[in-house]
């Protein structure tokens, strides 16, 4: 039962944060390009590789395929998560930069 809340939680985030950058990252570039300024640097490392986050469900499938007969499932389960929570973390975070910084802009 790990292993596979692992994949899913993983598989969950590389799709948030993919979604994410896709649609919500393009407003705040704009923004920020037409003012001349650059996003937070977190920021700009988020949007500029987030399909980095695809790399998350392949290191737990391939945790859970290599160790399948001892250690495999339940490291792959809990990297899963790690990662599940790592990611909602850090998009949380990259997110709220540009409001944070949108003073600036003024």
């Amino acid at each position: 039962m790990l292993p596979w809340l692992g994949l899913i939680g993983s598989i969950a985030m590389a799709v948030v944060v993919t979604v994410f950058a896709k649609m919500l990252f393009i407003n705040f570039v704009e923004m920020y390009n037409t003012y001349g300024k650059e996003l937070p640097w977190l920021s700009r490392l988020y949007h500029d590789n987030y399909l980095l986050a695809w790399l998350g469900p392949v290191a737990v499938a391939l945790c859970w395929y290599i160790g399948r007969d001892s250690w495999g499932p339940r490291v792959a389960g809990l990297l899963g998560l790690l990662i599940a929570l790592v990611g909602a973390v850090s998009t949380i975070f990259a997110l709220y930069l540009p409001y944070i910084n949108m003073g600036s802009l003024v």
